[in-house]
């Protein structure tokens, strides 16, 4: 259990690395996408905005020709307002009509058809239009309203030049272009979704209180790309966000991060596996291959350690199993072996998790009994080791009688080292295995 369990904590540790690794390079690989996104995006941009700057520009331009016009006469001749209104309109279709307000009340519109309900209209006494009129009047500038909703549906975007008679500077009324806003979405091409991004404009406080949004609305909640677009006394913005984002890629799906998952997963069983082998290797490089104990070198390496590590009471305690030779001789070797392992497991029970055991020969056992804090604590482990191992042992249908000699050494009191603690319970265990020979040879005389 403990082996799975630090081979699935090293496997885990190598997953969290790859996707730790993999994530710096994918944000490094999307940043680059974004970034490469993002100027694409501002080149799309640019080209829209600078159309829609250019082709208002050009259409403004005329609200200081009627200027012009009424300044150097001003009582024009509705015929000369409409003719030269007619030359503008035909180069400029996105011009949906001229006007001119005297004292800003509209008295010439051309063309008049569908705009009737302006003709006399005071724009001073209008409140959605008032306050554009009057900055107007006030700069001496033009000043541009719009788009507002027109009442005959559509919207209309309105650049308004107060005009001053040069003599006194009196002011005479208000020159107006009318340019259609939908006219100017149509001939620069622009539309809500286009080329795989989402386009919006928006123009604040249109009518004096609300924005104008046109396009996507949702793209000034997303972290978008704007551009402004001056025009007289009024900015717009026009803002462009990628359909799928900015880090996007065409081609580039969720594959990769797929196909890494997969890799992943892969590692951390591969990894899994080879630490779960390796540590069983070096398990069974420790450990007696027939009884699962601690071999010989592992158990000498355990018990030195110890030795060094603490001063307390230790106990080093040799087990010779008697007879093992005739079961051998009588049972066979499967037999012998199933005894070797039902007496490593029967002394595994009578230890502490901090003792330890190993099959050191044939037949032999050594036991190290760690921290022996009083007297008697020896001899109760000896009696239980003695007494669950002399019960006989069932193979099969054979039961087997067994007898052990016991010798045991402890430190500080015999020896310090392993080496004379050893020694001195190899010793004291022969002396035990004579003396259960001579009782055995007395008995039978």
């Amino acid at each position: 259990m403990k082996n799975k369990i630090v081979s699935l904590i090293i496997a885990s540790l190598v997953s969290v690395l790859l996707i730790l690794g993999f994530s710096l390079i994918y944000k490094e690989q999307i940043d680059s996408v974004s970034k490469q996104n993002r100027l694409l995006a501002v080149q799309e941009l640019t080209v829209y905005s600078d159309r829609v700057q250019s082709i208002i520009n050009t259409s403004l331009q005329y609200a200081e020709f009627i200027d012009l016009l009424v300044t150097t006469n001003p009582d024009i001749p509705e015929e000369t307002f409409e003719k030269y209104s007619n030359l503008i309109l035909k180069d400029h279709t996105i011009i949906k009509n001229i006007a001119i307000a005297p004292n800003a009340i509209v008295k010439h519109i051309y063309p008049l058809s569908g705009s009737e309900a302006a003709l006399n209209h005071d724009l001073l006494s209008d409140s959605e239009r008032r306050p554009f009129v009057k900055a107007a009047i006030e700069s001496k500038e033009s000043v541009t309203q719009g788009p507002v909703k027109a009442k005959q549906g559509g919207y209309l975007v309105f650049n308004r030049k107060a005009i001053f008679l040069n003599e006194n500077s009196k002011f005479w009324g208000l020159s107006v272009i009318t340019i259609d806003f939908d006219e100017i979405i149509k001939k620069i091409g622009l539309a809500p979704e286009k080329n795989g991004y989402l386009l919006a404009l928006k123009a604040r406080k249109t009518d004096g209180k609300n924005d104008f949004i046109w396009g996507n609305p949702e793209v000034f909640d997303k972290d978008y790309l704007g551009k402004n677009i001056s025009l007289p006394n009024q900015t717009w913005e026009l803002a462009i966000y990628p359909v799928e984002g900015w880090a996007y890629r065409e081609n580039h799906s969720n594959g990769i991060v797929y196909f890494f998952y997969v890799i992943v997963a892969i590692a951390f069983c591969f990894v899994y596996l080879t630490v779960e082998h390796y540590q069983s290797k070096i398990t069974l490089s420790r450990k007696d291959p027939l009884t699962g104990t601690l071999n010989k070198m592992s158990f000498q390496d355990f018990a030195k350690k110890q030795l060094l590590k603490s001063k307390k009471r230790h106990a080093i305690c040799v087990i010779d199993l008697n007879g093992f030779k005739e079961v051998n001789d009588t049972f066979g070797h499967p037999v012998g072996d199933a005894v070797l392992i039902e007496i490593a497991d029967r002394i595994k029970t009578t230890l502490r998790s901090t003792d330890r055991v190993s099959r050191f020969g044939g037949d032999e056992y050594i036991l190290f009994l760690n921290d022996l804090r009083e007297e008697k604590s020896l001899k109760l482990v000896l009696d239980r080791v003695n007494s669950i191992t002399e019960e006989p042992v069932v193979v099969g249908d054979i039961e087997i009688e067994t007898k052990f000699a016991l010798g045991y050494a402890v430190t500080p009191d015999d020896a310090a080292t392993y080496e004379k603690l050893y020694a001195i319970a190899d010793k004291r265990m022969y002396k035990h295995k004579e003396s259960l020979k001579n009782s055995k040879e007395n008995s039978q005389d």
